[in-house]
Parts: C-alpha cells; sequence; structure tokens
C-alpha cells in the first residue's frame, strides 16, 4: 500500500501545473539568494587576492 502511494505521489503532482509551478517558485526563490550569496563572495574574494 505505501509502495502505491509513493509511485503516485510524484505523478500527482506532475499531473497539477500549478503545484510544479508553486514548487518551481519555491526551489528559485531559495536558490536564488544562495547564488548571488556565492557570486559577491568570490567577487570579494577576488578583489582582495588582487
Amino acid at each position: 500500500m505505501r509502495r502505491a502511494i509513493m509511485m503516485a505521489g510524484p505523478t500527482a503532482i506532475f499531473q497539477r501545473p500549478i503545484s510544479v509551478a508553486m514548487l518551481a517558485v519555491a526551489a528559485l526563490s531559495f536558490l536564488i539568494p544562495i547564488m548571488s550569496a556565492r557570486k559577491k563572495r568570490k567577487a570579494e574574494q577576488a578583489g582582495l587576492d588582487a
């Protein structure tokens, strides 16, 4: 029974475009600040090394 739920979970998500969009927005809003912070940190280190 549990295995059936695990198999149905991802397909159920992909059958609903709204939930896919929500997941994508959540992932982007989580990743973009991390990536920009890394770029800033690298730029600062490059400036200090130079």
